[in-house]
């Protein structure tokens, strides 16, 4: 995703003379802060497709990180047949 938004923000560097995205690392960097919802707010796309790709990203991120607290969340919770096996030995 960081390499289709640096992609998309070219032409708006040769219009406007501003690169935001001008390293391949400053993008990866946008793309893992849209991901993860914290957004500072330092750097955003300015073109229509760059926006298009980041709110896709964001959406992506969404899901991963919900799928990956679920993930958490089930392999925390003890079921009744343990819960029963922890109230014996105890």
């Amino acid at each position: 995703m960081s390499y289709v938004i640096r992609i998309f923000e070219r032409p708006y560097y040769y219009e406007m003379g501003t690169l935001e995205f001008g390293t391949i690392g400053s993008s990866v960097w946008f793309v893992i802060i849209s991901m993860t919802t914290v957004g500072y707010g330092g750097m955003f796309p300015s073109t229509v497709p760059g926006r298009a790709c980041t709110i896709v990203a964001v959406l992506i991120g969404a899901v991963i990180l919900s799928v990956l607290i679920s993930v958490i969340d089930k392999s925390l919770t003890l079921e009744d047949k343990q819960k029963e096996a922890l109230r014996i030995t105890i």
